[in-house]
């Protein structure tokens, strides 16, 4: 669903003007050809995890059983991160990743808003924290009372720190309100140097 917040600048149509019609390229696919990329890329998925809040996930630290309500974006339970705490956080042991750059990308479904809602991405090691990405989510919320799709991502690419590495996604919910979340969904891939 799209919502625009200005809708003095909407029209009724939509007009497209078509530049290409044909992807013909007889030596590579047709979305490399298209983008002008005649090598694959060399991105590896490593990890899919969605935490749909229907049931209680084992690899999911701090949930509660009570914080578990009825309304969600789908399905039938969504997950309630009461006001100065956390939600449901997921984590890794970054150690049996190869060495190279890793992309964090992450995002879920949340209704509700407050002022101090972070999206936070950490990687750190026994000794420190390796890296903190904490990103404001009223930036990316556009209606308080309905679900929106929110997400987060990390380029991480200090590759010699991974041995003692644990990644932790995670919503910081620091204001005076609870809110709501579901279909949590964290996705790791392997990112080559020479990619970018």
């Amino acid at each position: 669903m799209l919502k625009n917040s200005n809708t003095k600048v909407m029209s009724n149509n939509i007009r497209i003007n078509w530049e290409i019609i044909d992807f013909l390229n007889d030596k590579d696919s047709l979305i490399y050809s298209f983008f002008q990329q005649t090598e694959p890329l060399r991105q590896k998925y490593l990890l899919s995890v969605i935490n749909s809040f229907e049931e209680t996930d084992h690899y999911w630290t701090n949930q509660f059983q009570d914080n578990y309500v009825s309304d969600c974006f789908q399905g039938t339970t969504g997950y309630s991160v009461v006001s100065n705490s956390f939600s449901p956080t997921y984590s890794l042991n970054l150690d049996t990743i190869t060495p190279d750059s890793i992309l964090i990308q992450t995002s879920c479904w949340i209704k509700g808003s407050d002022s101090e809602l972070k999206f936070v991405i950490s990687v750190e090691s026994e000794k420190s924290l390796l890296v903190y990405h904490a990103i404001d989510l009223n930036k990316q919320i556009i209606e308080n009372t309905s679900w929106n799709h929110v997400y987060n991502y990390l380029y991480y690419d200090n590759s010699a720190d991974l041995k003692s590495a644990i990644m932790k996604v995670y919503i910081w919910n620091a204001g005076k309100n609870n809110i709501l979340i579901d279909d949590f969904n964290v996705n790791l891939s392997i990112e080559p140097h020479d990619v970018y």
